[in-house]
């Protein structure tokens, strides 16, 4: 078994890769929705202001901590104690057994990933080093006509779609 067979089978065992397959496939179409109008409002306000990604990124962490303290606040009102599920239902930690699928899966990704360019760069199969450089070719040709984020935006529109 070569290493992209293996590659691909560490990808197809992970539980990760079921959900965001049941996602882009629109299995459950409320939630895919959510996402794709998510993501694309996300891609709209970066393209239509003078934000970069790092400042909407932030500003929409902010936003989730202010409403989740309104969130809190208002529980507590309620309630009059601290015995929210939002405060005392989750201690922050998550269990080893939901992480190391994750660890495993992102090893075997970073681990194909420096094979194939060592591969690519150091030319050990010619024709992949080639279709290799002619992609860096289209893709710097894709860069000036088009900015990153629409290309990001594009890419992700045909992950829901296709």
């Amino acid at each position: 078994m070569d290493s992209t067979e293996e590659f691909l089978e560490s990808v197809r065992q992970n539980p990760f890769t079921k959900e965001i397959l049941h996602i882009l496939t629109w299995t459950d179409p409320v939630q895919s929705f959510m996402l794709f109008l998510i993501g694309n409002l996300f891609f709209a306000v970066l393209l239509t202001t003078e934000l970069t990604f790092l400042t909407l990124s932030s500003y929409l962490i902010l936003s989730l901590w202010f409403v989740l303290s309104i969130y809190t606040s208002i529980q507590i009102l309620i309630h009059k104690d601290m015995s929210t599920p939002l405060i005392n239902g989750n201690t922050g930690n998550v269990p080893k057994e939901q992480i190391e699928p994750l660890l495993s899966t992102t090893e075997n990704i970073i681990n194909f990933i420096i094979k194939m360019f060592r591969s690519f760069y150091c030319f050990e199969n010619s024709i992949n080093s080639l279709k290799f450089a002619t992609l860096l070719f289209v893709l710097s040709i894709l860069g000036r006509l088009f900015s990153g984020v629409v290309l990001l935006h594009t890419a992700f529109v045909l992950a829901f779609i296709l």
